[in-house]
């Protein structure tokens, strides 16, 4: 963890040479989305950008691990348990209704 703050604090002082502030990237791409005097093409871009470390999406990665997680066997077994609940079910009444004739026109009722 040392180590990453480490990293994390050399590339702060980096970004504040290169580009005069120690802003993160995010918040930089933040601001021009935020600024209404930006043109809207590079408001729009620098949305984009921010989309993905905002609003995460379920990588292939974490459902290898949710998958490998899981109990093949105990997974078939809840499935057919489940499956077996739904053949239980007894249809008790059924109601036939059909629509009562219309006379009119619907268009010339209106």
């Amino acid at each position: 963890m040392a180590e990453v703050r480490a990293l994390r604090t050399e590339a702060r002082a980096l970004l504040s040479q290169i580009i005069g502030t120690d802003k993160d990237p995010l918040l930089i791409a933040l601001e021009i989305a935020a600024d209404r005097s930006e043109p809207t093409p590079l408001r729009l871009e620098a949305t984009l950008g921010c989309c993905r470390f905002l609003h995460p999406t379920l990588s292939a990665a974490a459902m290898a691990h949710v998958s490998q997680a899981a109990d093949p066997a105990a997974t078939l077994d809840r499935l057919m348990d489940r499956l077996s609940h739904l053949g239980q079910a007894q249809i008790t009444q059924t109601i036939d209704v059909l629509p009562e004739p219309t006379t009119k026109d619907p268009v010339e009722a209106a």
